[in-house]
């Protein structure tokens, strides 16, 4: 099933209007060594989603590894994922809107079926690319 046709299945499940900006990332694997990530935004009180292109990210997992007993640098190296120019812009856009009235964003990460090496990352120390150094 493609990405986009998983988070239209999603946004149809979810029929009660929130008072919250959502973001989803979407991430699954492209190759053998390769992920993509795909990002959907809801503005809170919508029904349409933004859906962007699925682009490329690139995991350094030697970095990762050689960081592992330093959280805030374990967390700058999964903070990069969200460093690329059209997931940091996408982001970016939906803090903007959500600001703008006033609204919390919620951001949902969701790992593709092809994607299962991920889940032994250590995600819960990714922070804001805004403020690297805090989970």
């Amino acid at each position: 099933m493609a990405l986009a046709a998983t988070f239209g299945y999603h946004a149809e499940m979810e029929t009660i209007m929130s008072d919250f900006g959502e973001l989803e990332i979407w991430i699954d694997r492209q190759g053998e060594e390769r992920y993509t990530a795909q990002l959907r935004f809801r503005q809170a009180g919508s029904e349409d989603d933004r859906v962007t292109p699925a682009v490329g990210v690139d995991l350094d997992r030697a970095a990762l590894s050689s960081s592992e007993l330093d959280p805030g640098k374990y967390g700058e190296g999964m903070a990069a994922i969200l460093a690329r120019e059209e997931i940091s812009g996408e982001l970016e856009q939906a803090r903007a809107v959500c600001e703008a009235g006033g609204l919390p964003l919620r951001v949902r990460l969701f790992l593709g079926p092809g994607a299962q090496d991920l889940h032994s990352l250590r995600w819960e120390t990714m922070g804001d690319p805004r403020t690297p150094n805090i989970p």
